[in-house]
């Protein structure tokens, strides 16, 4: 029965990412989902991108430039089938527009690359000396691949939904591919909205040039949207100056 109703949960969330993506407007007539989050720059985060490039020269191994230590935030979004503020019995939905992947060299300048360039790479198995990347040969075609994702976490990569290991999504073809992902992640139980999710795939392409890259783990943080805060202060401060305006009255 337990299995059931974890794959009940489970048809839900892959439903909201469905229903997420295909909005494109606040324009909601009351009965559908709202838009998936603005984007970072919108609301003041940091948008970060994978660097994508290659060990050597025309050739070598797929590898990315990208602060892998720091986890991506994703903020609160919405409520999903449960009550009150802290969505008692139901699943606490958290989205952004993050991480973007670009072909290194090619960025278009508006987004930060997520990597510190003074700390080269991380525990993770990269190169530690900093060396940098060399650009993709124009046409090679880049995917990524899940090697594991953690349950309640998926992304979204140029319309395909990335929830399980094996899935497979086209990034398009260097120098131009832009890809930025939409992330979500579902919270059924508030003890787990200091975790991290983990995701961990490989970059990989069908160019005879180039060996796949090793696995890469990327990890997601639930935050609350300070901008929701702001927002609430704003109305409890509005209310009470509008009592103070009836007393005076």
């Amino acid at each position: 029965m337990r299995c059931f109703f974890t794959l009940v949960r489970f048809a839900i969330l892959v439903g909201l990412v469905a229903t997420l993506v295909a909005c494109g407007s606040d324009d909601d007539d009351g009965g559908g989902m709202p838009a998936p989050t603005p984007t970072p720059e919108e609301e003041g985060h940091d948008h970060r991108d994978f660097e994508i490039g290659s060990t050597e020269e025309g050739g070598g191994q797929l590898d990315a430039e990208f602060d892998y230590d720091e986890p991506i935030s994703l903020f609160f979004n919405r409520c999903l089938g449960g009550e009150g503020e802290e969505c008692e019995g139901g699943t606490r939905i958290y989205s952004a527009v993050n991480p973007g992947f670009v072909a290194h060299g090619h960025d278009d300048g508006h987004h930060d690359d997520g990597h510190d360039e003074d700390d080269g790479h991380d525990d993770d198995g990269h190169d530690d000396e900093g060396e940098e990347l060399s650009e993709l040969l124009e046409g090679t075609e880049i995917s990524i691949e899940v090697i594991a994702i953690d349950e309640g976490l998926s992304m979204v990569v140029e319309g395909e939904t990335l929830n399980s290991p094996g899935q497979i999504a086209g990034l398009g073809a260097a120098p131009e591919f832009h890809s930025d992902a939409q992330s979500i992640v579902g919270i059924t139980d508030l003890d787990h909205l200091e975790d991290e999710f983990a995701l961990t795939f490989r970059l990989i392409t069908d160019a005879p040039e180039y060996a796949d890259s090793e696995e890469l783990t990327i990890y997601f943080e639930a935050v609350e949207d300070d901008h929701e805060h702001e927002d609430d202060d704003h109305e409890h401060e509005d209310d009470e100056h509008e009592d103070d305006d009836h007393e005076h009255e």
